[in-house]
C-alpha cells in the first residue's frame, strides 16, 4: 500500500474539522431546543398552577361569605356599642372593619354613618394594609376544603376581612334613605380574601379577590 500523499492528508484533516464543526452545531441546536422545551413546560405548569390558585381563591371567597353569614345573622350584632367580642370597628379587630357609626340608639338603618362623627379622613383601604394580613388578630383565618390532583380532600389556608359598608336598598316599598326612619335597608359588606400558598404549602404570588356581599338579616 502506498503512503498517502500530503494532499490526501490535508483533505482528510479538513473533512475531520468540518465533521467536528457540524457535530458542535448540532449539539448546540439540540441543547437549545431542549432548553426551549423545558422553559415551555415550566411556563405551562406555572399557568396551570396560577389557574388552580385563582379557582381556589374564588372558592375561599365563597367560604368567607358563608362564614360571615353564619356569624352575623341578626342586625343587633352590627351595633358598634353592643356588639360584644365581635365588633366591626375602625381597627379591624378580628378581621371585622367599619369606619363609621351605627349604634343601638339609631332607630333605622338609614341613620348608619359611613364615617365617625367629626372625622374628615378618607375611608381606609384596609385590604391594602400589610399589617392587616400579617397580624393574626386583624383578619379571619379559614381552612377551606380542597381536592388535590390525587383526589385527596385537604384543607387549605386562606384569610379574609369583612368591611361593613352600612346599608343599601332592599328593593321593596320605594326608595331607601328618603328619611332617617327608613327601615328599607339591608347591610352590605366588602369581603376581601387572600390566598398565599398553593396546595403543596409553597408560597406563590398572592391572589386577592373581593366581593360586595348583601346579607339579609333579621
Amino acid at each position: 500500500m502506498r503512503p498517502l500523499s500530503p494532499i490526501h492528508k490535508k483533505q482528510e484533516g479538513a473533512a475531520l474539522i468540518v465533521a467536528l464543526v457540524i457535530l458542535v452545531i448540532v449539539t448546540v441546536l439540540g441543547v437549545a431546543n431542549m432548553n426551549a422545551t423545558t422553559n415551555e413546560m415550566r411556563m405551562a405548569n406555572s399557568s396551570l398552577k396560577r389557574a388552580e390558585q385563582f379557582a381556589f381563591a374564588e372558592r375561599a371567597l365563597s367560604a368567607a361569605e358563608d362564614d360571615l353569614k353564619t356569624k352575623f345573622d341578626v342586625m343587633s350584632k352590627l351595633f358598634t356599642d353592643t356588639c360584644g367580642s365581635q365588633c366591626f370597628n375602625k381597627d379591624c379587630d378580628n378581621g371585622y372593619c367599619f369606619f363609621g357609626e351605627y349604634d343601638s340608639s339609631f332607630t333605622a338603618p338609614a341613620q348608619c354613618k359611613v364615617a365617625p362623627k367629626g372625622v374628615t379622613d378618607e375611608r381606609p383601604s384596609y385590604w391594602k394594609e400589610e399589617t392587616i394580613w400579617s397580624t393574626s388578630s386583624k383578619h379571619v383565618s379559614l381552612a377551606v376544603p380542597f381536592t388535590d390532583d390525587g383526589g385527596n380532600q385537604i384543607d387549605r389556608p386562606a384569610k379574609y376581612i369583612a368591611e361593613f359598608l352600612c346599608f343599601v336598598d332592599n328593593g321593596e316599598n320605594g326608595k331607601f334613605g328618603e328619611t332617617e326612619k327608613d327601615t328599607n335597608g339591608v347591610p352590605v359588606f366588602r369581603v376581601t380574601v387572600l390566598v398565599e400558598e398553593d396546595e403543596d404549602g409553597n408560597d406563590r404570588v398572592p391572589i386577592m379577590l373581593q366581593s360586595n356581599y348583601i346579607l339579609a338579616m333579621k
